[in-house]
């Protein structure tokens, strides 16, 4: 059976997975160096603040950026630059005179507004929404207008539209009304103006849904709005950390698990959007960004990069549960700031000072990270949060730091139940060891009736497409343990998955099922190319055995 999620598997979730980039950018496994509490980092902020506390924004976009630059590293509503920006703000507002280019002011100044206060300035914020979405053009994006300067309306502003992204998620997760067709049309604008290499271009070329183009002004910065976009749109049509379970792709039905009642709302049905191909935009994204980036200096306009690295990195913290543990693309860009940046502690490299500056600031702070722990919590075991009862009996992970509880037990289905849910405080124990749930699954099969036992094996197989990449894996993992050939589809299609350890779980298990220890030479550095070969050997040798198999691509 052909279907258009399994296309983009063998092309795009390839893509990710194969060049091992499922721990995300960088392939250095590096300890992390700074932080935003590091010494280092507080006196480079320290002297931001400075700067910012008596600079001269010349727009309403700029006073905002630079208030949220601000409240983003202690400042509050008192702080006289934050009621500077405010009074100019609502003056903008009364007088519908928001400066130019429109669309940038709107977005910053909305994300300043819900990051300050969104109840009280609920009706400036509604305002400047009507605004902003009463600007989006057709194609999803948004555009300098005449007057403006840029390039007009017919191509879409890939850098102002990705602020526009971030102002809908930030107003969206406030509790304003944003309505789906808004979310629907950016999000295909990113899936449409994305390049065949996986970038972005400064004036996205619209192309036919499914297809990509070359673009003009391909440049990192550009390339980082896009994926950060991809990744922001994602969160808002509830691809992120499994919290809305996605379509399951393994049965022929193809029909959305439903929201659990308690989150409701809490996401934005977007009819019109293919979330497979969101989840190709976003794999062919991030395999771009890992060829190319070297540092922060390639790129004319390094601070919008660097933010726009710090928005992307945050989301897919958010998608894969919490921090990989490499942080150096953190401490790259704090070295590099702080050999640049000026005596009286601004940073300013494209003429922008203040923007540059405030956005130097957010990313300093890891501000996208902060509010998504605003909303969300943590996930993390952070101040106690999910530690187990008995703290005398934890196990730290020496590679990640992660706390461990190794006394989780109960029944198959108890445990089954904790795999089920990311949210549960022993999710995390029987992620990382999956045994116990294993050797119960396998010995269910004399111990337990059929049907309870196919149920479970159901809910793995689902897993194996819904879950996020710790069910993954386990799933994975536990389908090999059967030993049952009926499960080789899954494993081949396994291989396709944007995670390595999922990728290298699958490989292991065929090796199982079919007795071949030695596989067919899977690729270490997880090539393409190379892993091509091998899921097509793999193939082969399950067609060969059973020829009338209905393969999952």
């Amino acid at each position: 059976m052909t279907r258009a999620f399994d296309r983009w598997r063998t092309s795009s979730r390839l893509c990710w997975g194969i060049v091992a980039v499922g721990w995300l950018l960088v392939s250095d496994a590096a300890a992390a160096t700074y932080s935003p509490t590091h010494p280092k980092v507080q006196g480079l902020i320290a002297k931001a603040r400075k700067y910012l506390a008596q600079c001269t924004p010349s727009t309403m976009g700029q006073h905002a950026v630079a208030a949220l630059g601000l409240i983003k590293s202690g400042s509050d509503a008192s702080d006289p630059k934050v009621q500077e920006a405010i009074r100019t703000i609502q003056a903008g507002i009364k007088g519908q005179s928001y400066g130019t280019p429109v669309n940038y002011n709107v977005a910053a100044t909305i994300i300043f507004l819900v990051e300050l206060d969104p109840v009280t300035y609920r009706s400036e914020i509604e305002a400047l929404l009507k605004v902003l979405l009463s600007r989006q053009e057709d194609h999803g994006g948004w555009s300098y207008w005449p007057g403006e300067g840029g390039h007009g309306r017919n191509e879409g502003d890939s850098s102002m539209t990705q602020y526009g992204t971030l102002a809908l998620w930030s107003a969206h997760r406030a509790g304003f009304n944003i309505p789906p067709e808004a979310v629907e049309r950016v999000t295909n604008f990113w899936i449409r103006t994305q390049t065949p290499e996986g970038a972005w271009g400064y004036q996205g070329h619209v192309a036919p849904l499914g297809q990509r183009v070359s673009q003009q002004g391909v440049r990192p910065s550009i390339a980082m709005a896009g994926l950060s976009g991809t990744f922001i749109c994602g969160e808002l049509l509830g691809m992120a950390r499994g919290e809305k379970k996605r379509t399951s792709k393994i049965s022929s039905a193809l029909q959305t698990v439903e929201q659990p009642k308690a989150q409701q709302g809490r996401y934005i049905a977007a009819r019109g959007v293919n979330l497979d191909l969101l989840r190709q935009t976003q794999q062919l994204g991030v395999q771009y960004i890992e060829r190319v980036r070297n540092g922060y200096v390639h790129d004319t306009w390094e601070i919008f990069y660097m933010y726009g690295m710090e928005r992307f990195r945050s989301f897919q913290e958010l998608y894969e549960g919490g921090p990989s543990g490499n942080n150096k693309w953190y401490d790259d860009g704090v070295e590099f700031l702080a050999a640049k940046q000026l005596q009286d502690g601004s940073f300013s490299f494209a003429g922008h000072t203040v923007a540059e500056t405030a956005f130097g600031v957010l990313f300093l702070v890891r501000s996208t990270q902060k509010s998504i722990e605003r909303e969300f919590g943590d996930g993390l075991v952070r101040g106690g949060r999910g530690l187990p009862t008995d703290i005398g009996k934890v196990v730290v992970d020496e590679k990640t730091g992660a706390v461990i509880n190794p006394e989780v037990g109960g029944t198959l289905e108890q445990l089954m139940e904790i795999l089920d849910d990311p949210q549960n405080t022993n999710f995390e124990s029987i992620a990382r060891q999956p045994d116990r749930l294993i050797e119960g699954l396998v010995r269910s099969d004399v111990d337990e009736d059929k049907l309870a036992r196919e149920q479970r094996i159901q809910r793995l197989k689902d897993m194996v497409s819904t879950g996020n990449y710790q069910q993954r894996t386990v799933a994975v993992k536990a389908l090999s343990r059967t030993g049952e050939l009926d499960n080789v589809p899954l494993l081949l299609y396994a291989l396709t998955d944007p995670d390595p350890r999922v990728v290298r779980a699958a490989d292991e298990g065929l090796r199982f099922i079919s007795r071949k220890f030695d596989g067919f030479g899977f690729p270490e550095d997880l090539n393409p190319d190379e892993l091509k070969k091998v899921r097509l050997q793999w193939r082969d040798w399950y067609l060969s055995i059973r020829p009338d198999a209905e393969l999952l691509d």
